[in-house]
């Protein structure tokens, strides 16, 4: 069972989310107005992302190359499943910027100084099931033709708003939850690996 927490507290990600094919997540700019006071109107709304992200050429050589051996998994779109667009925009104006994608982040998770990217994926065999997501982070650096497995994968996760987001003070850290419930947890790497800590513990019965 999931854990219930209330949270809306996201500051600015490093090279956050929805690069286009062919970018290098070093060389992304921060988003225009992403430092704008809270409240002031952006000269233009931003769409809502439509489908999946598209991810830097890097990291969708590496995922195209792992997904191939797991033939039921894609990645998460949009159109799987409801994401409030008010929702969207928030994490955007947090930090995301314009380019903001839900379901995928990029930015140096496990501390050692690469660019890494988690992504969110769709269990198509278990699609008539209630918890068809899954996510897995890939740690960089990422060369292309070279083949690598995520040094974390999880499934079983609902996936009505799920999102991605990040903070990066005064660590970069790596989050995803279900904004409309509150329900939330965070990646840390430990003794070699990714460890999913809570922001409460699990009901018990």
């Amino acid at each position: 069972m999931r854990r219930l927490f209330i949270l809306w507290v996201v500051v600015p990600c490093l090279s956050i989310v929805g690069l286009t094919l062919g970018a290098s997540p070093e060389a992304v700019a921060p988003a225009a107005g992403a430092n704008a006071a809270p409240g002031k109107p952006s000269q233009a709304p931003a769409p809502t992302p439509d489908g999946p992200p598209k991810l830097a050429t890097a990291h969708a050589a590496v995922l195209a190359q792992w997904l191939r051996q797991h033939q039921g998994l894609r990645l998460l779109s949009t159109r799987d499943a409801p994401m409030d667009p008010k929702n969207i925009d928030y994490f955007r104006k947090q930090g995301g910027g314009p380019a903001y994608h839900p379901c995928y982040v990029v930015g140096d998770v496990n501390g050692d100084g690469q660019v890494d990217f988690a992504v969110l994926l769709f269990d198509v065999k278990a699609k008539a099931k209630k918890n068809p997501g899954a996510i897995a982070i890939f740690n960089g650096p990422f060369r292309l033709g070279l083949a690598k497995s995520p040094a974390l994968f999880e499934h079983g996760y609902a996936i009505e708003n799920w999102y991605l987001w990040c903070e990066r003070k005064p660590k970069f850290t790596l989050y995803e939850g279900l904004a409309e419930s509150g329900t939330y947890g965070w990646f840390t790497w430990k003794n070699g690996k990714y460890e999913h800590v809570w922001a409460e513990q699990p009901d018990e019965g």
